[in-house]
């Protein structure tokens, strides 16, 4: 285990387009099975963060029945709940924090470790590849739990404090990770409505229902028109 970090999974239950979509069926898993075992190799820094509103019960007895830990917070201010999340399990100033979004059942173990070797031979605060040429569904987050601290303490809009990291980006230098040569940015792989879900299925049966296909394998099903 590193103990300096600390791999937050966003998740709730209670979403308005799909409500309880990290616990639909993909592959004879649940949505979160999925994503938890493709970012397994961060297992023991894992920590499911969802919400306290009464509908998290099921997501909550998941990851206690796959031995992962959880942490209820608030439900609208998601920046408290990541802050309180890493706090809980005894993170420190200098510890490193990566966001990842429940609704992303294709996030990719070797994507998210070069944003972290990319973030920890750095001096930037803040890393990410959001905005570049990953299909939307296969970009992380990653920043220091002081900046997190400092956000938690000072960020004051209602954005800030729903989207985590707004504070922090705007307060601190941002660095940019993208080793892609070609651009697959158009290609939505995040599960927000129930065409997303059909499409998620059908993209994962073309991959053999390959949990763990890697990154090259999901762009050469993509290139095939998926």
């Amino acid at each position: 285990m590193d103990s300096g970090l600390f791999v937050i999974i966003q998740a709730r239950a209670n979403s308005k387009r799909l409500p309880n979509k990290i616990m639909l069926p993909l592959c004879g898993k649940t949505v979160l099975e999925v994503l938890l075992q493709r970012v397994a190799n961060f297992r023991t820094n894992i920590i499911v963060a969802t919400t306290d509103d009464g509908s998290e019960s099921a997501i909550i007895d998941l990851c206690d029945s796959m031995d992962y830990r959880s942490f209820r917070g608030s439900e609208s201010d998601v920046l408290s709940r990541f802050y309180h999340a890493a706090l809980h399990f005894g993170a420190k100033k200098a510890d490193t924090i990566i966001r990842i979004c429940s609704d992303s059942p294709l996030i990719d173990n070797e994507i998210v470790d070069k944003l972290l070797s990319f973030y920890r031979s750095s001096t930037y605060e803040y890393v990410t590849n959001l905005g570049g040429k990953y299909p939307n569904g296969l970009e992380a987050e990653v920043f220091s739990f002081e900046a997190l601290a400092d956000a938690h303490s000072n960020a004051t809009s209602e954005h800030e404090r729903e989207h985590v990291t707004p504070y922090i980006r705007k307060k601190y230098e941002n660095g940019f990770f993208d080793d892609n040569i070609k651009d697959y940015s158009n290609h939505k792989l995040t599960l927000d409505t129930h065409d997303d879900y059909v499409y998620l299925r059908r993209l994962f049966i073309a991959l053999g229902c390959g949990i763990e296909c890697k990154y090259d394998e999901l762009v050469s099903a993509l290139e095939r028109g998926f």
